[in-house]
């Protein structure tokens, strides 16, 4: 389906699409009232994705992706014990952009959008946990700049979601700082 979306795109609007590559580094942690154990702590992973951006205008874009990236927690237990969860999801965000400068070589910019996570594999260090919904959705905002082909981000990914769906309905939702290189295919806007 993604394909056709694309390849109709390119059809329609050559001079005003984009697509590229997304490669970074993610660290998130949870937030709400019912924290586990004594403390939570960050945890890292790799993100990868890729994006199609379509230019509306020489400073506004729509910029739609696809990620893939861990989202978790370490916990310290309440026998100074740490345990880590692991949430893994297939993200896939639809945000605007804004550049404030065009034309030029370095290209400043902003986005924010919503994003829909889905779920694909849940973990912690005594197993899979088969207690998380399948789906969390979130808003992102960052900002960055881009340099000829490649552009560097800086996000802010708030879950919207309680991820929680055991018989306690804990209040627990995803929080994580992302940043990204990105490598741009076609540089026509």
């Amino acid at each position: 389906m993604l394909f056709f979306v694309i390849t109709g795109l390119t059809i329609c609007a050559q001079d005003k699409l984009n697509t590229g590559l997304n490669i970074g580094y993610c660290s998130s942690t949870f937030l709400g009232n019912d924290k586990p154990g004594k403390g939570l702590a960050p945890v890292s992973s790799a993100l990868l994705g890729g994006y199609v951006r379509y230019c509306f205008s020489d400073r506004f874009s729509f910029q739609s992706e696809i990620n893939y990236y861990a989202k978790g927690s370490r916990i310290n237990t309440i026998d100074n014990l740490y345990e880590y969860v692991y949430l893994n999801y297939l993200e896939i965000p639809a945000m605007i952009l804004y550049r404030f400068r065009y034309g030029k070589k370095l290209q400043p910019l902003v986005f924010a959008g919503p994003a829909l996570d889905i779920n694909t594999v849940s973990s912690g260090s005594r197993g899979y946990l088969t207690n998380v919904k399948n789906t969390d959705c979130s808003l992102i905002a960052g900002t960055g700049f881009e340099l000829w082909k490649l552009s560097f981000q800086v996000r802010y990914i708030c879950g919207l979601t309680k991820f929680d769906n055991s018989n306690q309905k804990l209040d627990l939702r995803n929080s994580s700082v992302s940043l990204l290189v990105g490598l741009n295919f076609l540089n026509k806007k």
